[in-house]
């Protein structure tokens, strides 16, 4: 193992729903510069939802399959629940991070990895990270999301599942998508699609922006209550 790493320890934030290759560049970045990572898996209190169909198990089971090769001692994956919903970025959010890491390590990151979701970078208070640094690895490296993961599933489109995924997670494509299309969310989606009987990648975006678009308006009525 490479002990002249610029980083003692690492941390990296995401809901990996469920995880792609995308999130592996990230995590491999974050392995290449750093002795210890630890990869928290958000939104853990969520399962059988939209945004959140999968257990926090099924999650971190994806994950460790990519790395079945890294020891514990190197890598830590974990979940962590939501403060109330996933649309909570503040800087609160931050602090309720922070000491959520201190508390599992004893210490807070020397640095940080983000996708290049633009509001990530501002969780954390400007004297929490007067010691941390911060790296951001353009999404459009790899150009996929957790959404068009879960359509490859549910249109079972498996040849373009495995192109955004490594080889070492190929087996686990019928076990994901039994999983997903078990949720009743996503049964209610693929019903839909077979109804119509033009079962691609299109139809799923149409009916999931829909789904979607409520799914977001309910979660900012929760927040406005929560602040009032």
């Amino acid at each position: 193992m490479n002990t002249n790493m610029p980083f003692e320890f690492g941390f990296v934030c995401g809901r990996y729903g469920h995880a792609h290759l995308g999130h592996k560049l990230l995590m491999d970045k974050g392995l290449e510069l750093c002795k210890k990572m630890y990869v928290a898996v958000g939104s853990a209190q969520e399962k059988g939802t939209l945004r959140n169909p999968f257990p926090v198990e099924t999650r971190i089971k994806v994950i460790k399959k990519m790395y079945s090769d890294i020891p514990e001692e190197k890598l830590t994956i974990a979940g962590i629940n939501d403060m109330s919903n996933e649309l909570n970025r503040s800087t609160s959010w931050g602090t309720y991070l922070k000491e959520h890491i201190i508390t599992k390590f004893e210490k807070f990151p020397d640095l940080i990895l983000y996708g290049s979701e633009g509001d990530r970078s501002k969780w954390f208070k400007e004297e929490d990270m007067k010691n941390t640094y911060e790296l951001i690895v353009p999404r459009d490296l790899v150009p996929v999301s957790g959404t068009k993961m879960r359509a490859f599933l549910v249109i079972d489109d498996e040849k373009s599942w495995q192109q955004y995924v490594p080889e070492t997670i190929y087996d686990m494509y019928s076990e994901l998508r039994e999983e997903l299309i078990s949720t009743s969310v996503y049964k209610e989606i693929y019903d839909k699609i077979c109804q119509n009987k033009i079962i691609n990648m299109d139809t799923f975006m149409n009916l999931y922006n829909l789904y979607e678009k409520e799914d977001r308006m309910k979660k900012v009525e929760q927040l406005k209550q929560m602040q009032k």
